[in-house]
């Protein structure tokens, strides 16, 4: 385990309004190699998320709050503060069906020095298990179905927070569901109530979106402006801290006054602007992905990112019939 991470506690607890009440548990998840591996990997898989939030509660009297900090004064508390925020989610279980029943792992531990609070929720899927069964006749294998099967240690989950207990951040991750007739964030808004917030996910994506609406309207050559777009978010992802959005406007336009206050416009519209994104591993992964270009033949073609805005690599020309040519360059060798 990663010496940055130390698990102190943890606990299941079970909520499933089929079982007329909540089920939860008196004692701690046992001190063991794979409750220990299976709660420390879903910990760091929150951590490593792109579509994580990092946000702050609105008011000082929330309820979730003030277990937190009540928490931070005295660990002990553990057990009662798992139980008063498992007893919310249970209500909402009860109030809105779309709500997902599961169970659900609080965890208590320490992240590079700093104590915080995670809860991991894990919806009920089916799946299928292998029986041996042995009677009078012999032996008999069977397919037994599982209705509350646990994901794996690699499998991200969809509904999780970690609450720094020293600063209150909140690293939120969740999902929409049907609450009053309308889909919204039930986690952030009626569970911990924290202010409305982005992921680096939404934000990278929001901004490729603003561009590719600018590049489709204003942009004679859209391929080439795209190509730009990738390019720099991959170059700032490597030489810089962070990626300032603003930055990458003026990278992509350049000398094209008009259409670069124009997409500014788009981007100052969303909020995106002035917005930043912290440069992380996760993040240099996902801006160095191989580009995907296809050609209308069906011909698909997988270049790495940087190549994109390199001409002595790729070349992308205009005929005068209305065609294109795609030339790949300096080519050492053919597998």
């Amino acid at each position: 385990m990663d010496d940055k991470i130390k698990i102190d506690r943890g606990i299941l607890h079970i909520l499933d309004i089929e079982n007329g009440m909540p089920i939860f548990s008196d004692n701690f998840l046992e001190d063991d190699e794979a409750s220990l591996d299976f709660v420390y990997a879903h910990i760091l898989n929150l951590i490593d998320d792109l579509k994580v939030k990092k946000l702050f509660f609105r008011e000082e009297d929330n309820k979730v709050r003030i277990i937190a900090e009540k928490l931070s004064e005295d660990g002990e508390y553990f057990l009662e503060a798992t139980k008063e925020i498992g007893q919310i989610f249970y209500g909402l279980l009860d109030k809105y069906v779309d709500i997902s029943a599961g169970d659900y792992i609080f965890v208590k531990f320490d992240m590079n020095g700093d104590p915080c609070f995670g809860m991991f929720k894990f919806p009920y899927k089916e799946s299928y298990i292998h029986y041996v069964e042995s009677s009078e006749n012999g032996q008999q294998n069977k397919i037994i179905r599982q209705m509350t099967t646990l994901p794996g240690l690699k499998q991200k989950i969809g509904e999780c927070f970690i609450i720094n207990l020293n600063t209150l951040e909140v690293y939120l991750k969740e999902k929409k569901c049907e609450i009053d007739g309308e889909k919204r964030y039930y986690l952030s808004e009626l569970v911990l109530e924290v202010e409305e917030g982005k992921s680096t996910y939404e934000k990278m994506k929001q901004c490729e979106q603003t561009m590719k609406s600018v590049v489709k309207k204003y942009c004679d050559d859209e391929q080439k402006a795209m190509q730009k777009f990738k390019s720099e978010m991959s170059r700032k992802a490597f030489e810089d801290e962070e990626i300032v959005f603003e930055e990458i406007v003026d990278a992509v336009f350049k000398e094209q006054h008009e259409i670069k206050e124009i997409c500014k416009d788009e981007m100052d519209k969303k909020g995106l602007l002035k917005d930043k994104i912290e440069v992380s591993e996760p993040v240099q992964k996902t801006l160095t992905k191989k580009h995907k270009i296809l050609i209308d033949e069906g011909i698909e073609i997988k270049l790495p990112v940087e190549y994109l805005d390199r001409q002595d690599k790729i070349e992308i020309i205009n005929n005068p019939d209305g065609s294109l040519s795609f030339i790949i360059k300096n080519i050492n060798k053919i597998k």
